[in-house]
C-alpha cells in the first residue's frame, strides 16, 4: 500500500511538471549563497522529473528586479519579499501578490583547536578574530597562544565565505589578510585539528562528516552560548544561520508548482540537504 501511495505521489509530480515544462525551463535567480542549494535542486529535479530549472546567481537585488519585470518565475533569496521589495523600491502594486515560502536554513560551524582553551565564542569575538583585532586566545580568556585563522579559498565555488561575512563581520568587510586559504572543507577541518590555536569555519554538513573522526582535536564551539545542531538551527536559536526563501507571484503559482512539489518530497529535501538543512515549506507573512 505504501509503495502504491508513493507511486501515486511521484506520478502526480510528473504530471504537474509536464504541464509546466511545455513552456520551457522554469527560470529563477537570486542570492549568491542560496544558488548552490538551488543548483543541486535543479540537477535532482531534472533527474527525477525530466523537467528543467535554470537558476541564475544574480544576487537578491537583480533577482527581485527580474521577478518584478516578469522575466523569471521565482526568486530565491535570503530575506522575505516584503523586506526586499521595500529595500529595492518595488512598486506595491507589483509586489502585493507576491508570497514567500521558506525552504531551508544554512548554518555555519566555527571550529577551534582544543589547545586554544575555548569552547564558546560570541559573534563579536569571532568578528574581532577574523578582522585581526584579536590575535591571541589569551585576550578572549583562552590559552596564551597565537590565533591561526583559515577559510575556504576564493577560487573554490562555494557560498560559505559570503554567508560567514554576512552573519559576522559584514558582507563588505574584508577578512584577515594573513588567514590561510585552503581548497576544501576537509582541509579546513584538518587544519583546525592539526594546528594549535587554529580556528576556521565550515558548513554544518562538512563538520558533521569530520566529527566522526575519533582522533580529531577540534570541536564545533558554541556561538552566543548555543551549540550548533539540527535542533538549534531549525528552532532559530543558533545564530550563524541564513534562512532561504522562494519568492513568487501567488497568482502564477502553477508555473512553479512542480518545483514546490519536488522540494516537499523526500528526494527534494535530500537535494537541499546537500548544502543546507532542509525544512518543511512555510509561508512567510
Amino acid at each position: 500500500m505504501k509503495r502504491f501511495v508513493t507511486c501515486l505521489i511521484a506520478a502526480a509530480i510528473l504530471f504537474s511538471a509536464s504541464q509546466s515544462f511545455a513552456a520551457g525551463p522554469i527560470k529563477c535567480a537570486g542570492c549568491k549563497t542560496e544558488y548552490y542549494v538551488m543548483k543541486n535542486v535543479a540537477d535532482k529535479f531534472q533527474e527525477s522529473t525530466g523537467g528543467k530549472m535554470a537558476p541564475g546567481k544574480t544576487g537578491n537585488k537583480k533577482a527581485i528586479a527580474l521577478l518584478a519585470d516578469g522575466k523569471i518565475d521565482f526568486a530565491f533569496c535570503c530575506q522575505p519579499h516584503k523586506k526586499l521589495a521595500n529595500k529595492f523600491g518595488v512598486d506595491s502594486t507589483t509586489s502585493e501578490n507576491w508570497t514567500t515560502t521558506s525552504i531551508a536554513k544554512d548554518p555555519i560551524v566555527v571550529i577551534v583547536n582544543d589547545e586554544a582553551g575555548k569552547d564558546g565564542l560570541t559573534i563579536d569575538e569571532i568578528t574581532k578574530i577574523f578582522t585581526g583585532e584579536v590575535t591571541n586566545w589569551k585576550e578572549l580568556g583562552g590559552a596564551d597562544m597565537a590565533i591561526k585563522t583559515a577559510f575556504l579559498d576564493s577560487t573554490v565555488e562555494s557560498g560559505i565565505v559570503p554567508l560567514f561575512k554576512e552573519t559576522t563581520v559584514g558582507k563588505d568587510t574584508p577578512l584577515l589578510d594573513s588567514a590561510k586559504p585552503l581548497g576544501s572543507p576537509s582541509q579546513l577541518c584538518h587544519f583546525a585539528n592539526r594546528e594549535p590555536g587554529a580556528i576556521t569555519f565550515v558548513g554544518f554538513g562538512s563538520y558533521q562528516e569530520f566529527a566522526g573522526d575519533e582522533e580529531k582535536s577540534c570541536e564545533a564551539v558554541k556561538v552566543n552560548d548555543v551549540q550548533p545542531s539540527v535542533a538549534t538551527v531549525v528552532d532559530g536559536t543558533y545564530p550563524l544561520v541564513a534562512t532561504y526563501y522562494l519568492i513568487y507571484d501567488k497568482n502564477e503559482t502553477s508555473k512553479i508548482q512542480p518545483v514546490l512539489d519536488f522540494l516537499a518530497s523526500d528526494e527534494g529535501m535530500e537535494a537541499v540537504s546537500m548544502e543546507a538543512v532542509a525544512i518543511e515549506q512555510e509561508e512567510v507573512h
